[in-house]
C-alpha cells in the first residue's frame, strides 16, 4: 500500500473512544511543562574538568530559543507580540576596517491590522510562525555567557579576547537559529572582547542539510515514517488517542489533511499549548471548550511516546536514527579526528595564525538534538523532550598519563546515562569518559556508507 493510500484510509479506519488515553509507556511520566520552557544552562561551579587530563575541543550543539508556534493553527487567538526589534545585523559601507559602522538593520514583522494587510487571516501581533521570541534571544544570549563563564574563564580552552579562527559557527537556513547563533555569540564574547576578529556563519543548503531530518535529501525517511505508522502498535496508539486528538482540533481548527495525516501527531497541538504556557498567555477557549491543565500533559505524554517510538521502539526505529543523525554525526566526527591528528602532530588543515579551532558551535533545532540522543541510547526518554536553548556538548580530551583521547558528552549540562546492551548488561560507552576508539567504533553503526543509495525509496 502506498502512504497517499494509507493517509487517505486512515480517517476511515479510526474509531472513537471516549476516554483520555495514555499508552502504557509515558502514563507514568508526569512531565513538567515549565522545563520545556527553558534548558538547563552550563554550571560552572558544577563543572569538573576530566581527571588528569587536557581539554582541547568543544563541539556546542544548542537548539534555538524560545520561539512562536511552528504551525499555524486557524482558530488561535493569542496574540503573538512576543518578537524582537533587536537584531544583530550591520551594513558595513565604506567603513573603516575593524570598526562598527554604516547602518544598523532593525528587522520586524508588520503587525498592520489594515483589511489591506489582509487582517483577520493570521494571528494578532509581530510575529510570524516559529520565530525567535524576544525571551529566546535572552536565553541564547545568557547560554552563550555561560559558556564563557566554563570554557573561557575556568577551562582557558579560549582566550578572554577572541582570536582569530579560533571559534566555528553554523546554523541552519532557518531564520531562528541564525538569530539564535547571533544571540549566543553576543553572550560568548559581549562588547569589548571580540578583539575586532569576524566570526563566519555558515550553513548548508536545505537539499543537503544534515542538522535535522532531511526527507528533501534523503525520502527512505519519510518512507520509514510511514512504515511506522503502519504498525500495531502505533495504530492502537494512534486509535485509542484520535477521539482526544478531534476534541482538541475543535479549539485550534486545523484543516482535515492535518488531522487524516498521522505524520504530525500531537506535536502539532503541543507546538502552539507549550508555546502559550511557556510566556503565560490564556489558554484557547473555541466552541463553549477550553484547554485545560489535563490537556496540556495529554500534548506532553503522547508527543513524548511517539518520540520515544520513532526512535526507540519501532522495528525501524534504527535505520531512522541512522538516517536522521548519521550524517550529521559523520560530519561531527570527522572533525574531531581532526582535532586528534592536530594535537598528534602539530599540523593539520585547521591550524592558523593563531591557533587551531577550539570551539564548534552548531545552532540548530529540537530534531538536531533528538537523533543524537536516540543514537548514544539516553536511557531517560524524557531526555527527548529537548528544552529551548537545549544543547549537547561534546568535549575532546587526551589523558595527561596514558596520551590516549577521550569524549565526555553533557546534556544541558549534565552526564548522560545509557541503556544498557541486553547481551552484556553494560552500557555501550560511559560517556562521562569514553575512550576515542571505542566511541568512534559505535557510532560507525549510524553512519551512511552510502548515503545516495541508503536514502532511496525501497521499492
Amino acid at each position: 500500500m502506498s502512504i497517499k493510500v494509507y493517509l487517505t484510509v486512515t480517517s476511515v479506519l479510526i474509531h472513537s473512544i471516549s476516554a483520555t488515553y495514555f499508552p502504557p509507556e509515558v502514563e507514568n511520566h508526569n512531565i513538567s511543562k515549565l522545563a520545556y520552557c527553558q534548558a538547563e544552562y552550563p554550571n560552572p561551579s558544577s563543572y569538573k574538568p576530566m581527571d588528569d587530563s587536557t581539554l582541547l575541543f568543544v563541539q556546542a550543539i544548542s537548539r534555538h530559543g524560545d520561539r512562536t508556534p511552528a504551525y499555524f493553527a486557524p482558530k488561535d487567538t493569542t496574540i503573538w507580540d512576543i518578537c524582537p526589534h533587536k537584531h544583530y545585523e550591520y551594513a558595513y559601507a565604506n567603513t573603516v576596517p575593524g570598526v562598527q559602522g554604516g547602518v544598523k538593520i532593525d528587522t520586524y514583522t508588520d503587525d498592520s491590522d489594515e483589511a489591506s494587510n489582509m487582517a483577520g487571516l493570521y494571528w494578532k501581533g509581530n510575529c510570524f510562525t516559529g520565530q525567535l521570541s524576544r525571551k529566546g534571544v535572552n536565553q541564547m544570549e545568557a547560554y552563550g555567557s555561560q559558556l564563557r563563564k566554563v570554557y573561557v574563564d575556568k577551562m582557558n580552552l579560549l582566550n578572554k579576547k577572541l582570536e582569530k579562527d579560533t571559534i566555528r559557527v553554523r546554523h541552519t537556513n532557518v531564520p531562528r537559529t541564525l538569530a539564535s547563533a547571533e544571540g549566543l555569540m553576543t553572550g560568548f564574547y559581549p562588547s569589548g572582547t571580540g578583539g575586532n576578529t569576524t566570526i563566519g556563519f555558515t550553513s548548508f543548503p536545505q537539499e543537503k542539510e544534515t542538522m535535522y531530518p532531511n526527507s528533501l535529501m534523503c525520502p527512505r525517511i519519510s518512507q520509514l515514517g510511514a512504515l511506522m505508522r503502519t504498525t500495531p502498535e502505533y495504530q492502537s496508539y494512534f486509535n485509542n488517542s484520535y477521539s482526544d486528538a478531534l476534541r482538541l482540533n475543535k479549539i485550534l481548527g486545523y484543516g482535515s489533511s492535518v488531522m487524516a495525516n498521522s505524520t504530525l501527531g500531537y506535536r502539532a497541538f503541543a507546538d502552539v499549548f507549550w508555546a502559550i504556557e511557556c510566556h503565560g498567555k490564556p489558554k484557547l477557549c473555541n466552541e463553549d471548550t477550553c484547554i485545560t491543565e489535563d490537556d496540556i500533559q495529554l500534548s506532553l505524554k503522547n508527543t513524548l511516546f511517539e518520540l520515544t517510538y520513532t526512535r526507540r521502539l519501532s522495528p525501524y526505529a534504527d535505520e531512522y536514527n541512522k538516517l536522521t543523525g548519521g550524517a550529521f554525526f559523520s560530519q561531527l566526527n570527522t572533525e574531531l579526528a581532526k582535532q586528534i591528528d592536530y594535537d598528534m602532530h602539530n599540523q593539520c588543515a585547521e591550524k592558523t595564525n593563531n591557533g587551531t579551532v577550539r570551539m564548534s558551535i552548531y545552532a540548530g533545532h529540537d530534531e538536531t538534538i533528538v537523533p543524537m540522543l536516540a543514537i548514544f541510547k539516553t536511557n531517560n526518554i524524557e531526555d527527548y523532550l529537548v528544552p529551548y536553548a537545549g544543547s549537547i556538548h561534546i568535549e575532546l580530551w587526551r589523558n595527561n598519563t596514558d596520551k590516549k583521547y577521550y569524549i565526555r558528552a553533557l546534556y544541558n549540562g549534565n552526564q548522560i546515562s545509557t541503556l544498557s546492551d541486553p547481551t552484556t548488561n553494560e552500557p555501550w560507552c560511559n560517556l562521562n569518559k569514553c575512550d576515542w576508539n571505542t566511541y568512534q567504533k559505535y557510532l560507525e553503526q549510524y553512519i551512511p556508507k552510502n548515503i545516495y543509495q541508503e536514502c532511496k525509496l525501497v521499492q
